[in-house]
């Protein structure tokens, strides 16, 4: 008998398997292609659009240093290294599932944390950007690799390259949307 598709080999307690989303071999739905590229959408866009909005929040919110403006966009890089870690580390232990959805949570929101972002206590509007998009950076590096995951695993053997190139066509997506959704 061959594996479970969404099983962690070898570890006890590992998730039930997961079972097809509907790809029977024919060309991938495009539904099938939105529920998996969506995430990968709005990665992309959250990556992005503080670029887009940057020299709206200094025009309402003082200029920012070049160290503030550094550590902002590097804050959710670092988070996304965090995140494809210890998200990894989660769906190989807890499954691809229920990460997969716990991911999405922490993503809408950190994503409406930093969109709603004020001074708090003793930290300036930066400082709490900076916390949210870290945060935020947490949920895209868990969601990216497994957004890519449940892609492939969801579809027949002969048509999951072709599902995870149009899932993964959805990150361009995101792209287009941050500086359409500023103007």
């Amino acid at each position: 008998s061959a594996p479970a598709r969404n099983a962690a080999p070898g570890r006890p307690g590992a998730a039930a398997p997961m079972a097809p989303m509907g790809d029977t071999g024919e060309a991938p739905s495009v539904l099938s292609v939105l529920r998996h590229g969506i995430g990968l959408a709005t990665d992309l866009y959250d990556l992005t659009i503080i670029n887009a909005v940057r020299p709206e929040l200094e025009a309402c919110h003082g200029r920012q240093s070049d160290s503030m403006n550094g550590a902002i966009t590097a804050a959710t890089s670092a988070g996304a290294m965090l995140g494809q870690l210890g998200f990894g580390y989660a769906a190989d232990s807890l499954g691809r599932r229920g990460t997969f959805v716990a991911t999405a949570v922490l993503l809408c929101v950190a994503a409406a944390g930093a969109a709603l972002a004020t001074p708090i206590g003793g930290w300036s509007l930066y400082q709490v950007l900076l916390a949210w998009r870290f945060i935020l950076g947490i949920g895209v590096g868990g969601e990216y690799p497994l957004s890519m995951a449940v892609t492939a695993e969801s579809a027949s053997a002969e048509r999951s390259a072709t599902s995870m190139a149009l899932t993964y066509m959805m990150f361009q997506v995101g792209q287009l949307l941050a500086p359409l959704v500023v103007l």
